[in-house]
């Protein structure tokens, strides 16, 4: 177990479907590597259901138009501005506007890379299998779009017969040490 880029470098390939699970005390350095992780990747979807698509798009700190948003949270505070690299989704509960959205990405964005941040925050609005349905639905047509990808997941969040399950449908969960 090393760094998050160390380890995605090691395991990250065309059309390959990660769970990266972390620990909460390195949950948002982990996420922030992924992203820098990113720019190795000419098209990349970032679906949050944590941060508004703003907090993250400053992270970049770079022209962001290789970087489409799916943004689940911020139309749950405010009607969010505008933004030609932003599809906004009404809720994180909103799961088959969040499908929508990504297949979207994938015909008219062109990715080639996505973030799903995270499987944690999804099972805080849905329950494990509802949460699960929609991952397994998520990763086959990420798998047909040839759409490499990485689940971030908090490892305090998800019982280890969970874990199990989502491991048949990613090809490899990368554990980070705290």
């Amino acid at each position: 177990m090393g760094s998050v880029t160390t380890e995605l470098e090691k395991e990250v390939g065309e059309g390959k479907i990660l769970m990266l699970s972390v620990g909460s005390g390195i949950y948002r350095n982990a996420t922030q590597e992924v992203l820098d992780f990113s720019k190795k990747f000419e098209k990349t979807c970032y679906v949050t259901l944590n941060d508004p698509y703003d907090i993250i798009k400053g992270k970049l700190g770079e022209d962001v138009s290789r970087v489409c948003f799916i943004d689940a949270v911020s139309s749950t505070v405010k009607t969010p501005a505008s933004d030609p690299n932003a599809i906004f989704v009404s809720s994180p509960r909103a799961l088959t506007e969040i499908s929508i959205a990504v297949k979207k990405s994938i015909t008219d964005f062109k990715m080639n890379f996505l973030i799903f941040d995270s499987v944690s925050a999804l099972l805080v609005y849905e329950k494990s299998v509802s949460a699960m349905k929609f991952i397994h639905n998520m990763i086959l047509t990420l798998r047909q779009g040839k759409v490499t990808t990485v689940f971030v997941i908090l490892k305090e969040d998800v019982s280890e017969e969970m874990m199990k399950d989502l491991s048949m449908f990613v090809d490899k969960i990368v554990e980070i040490a705290a």
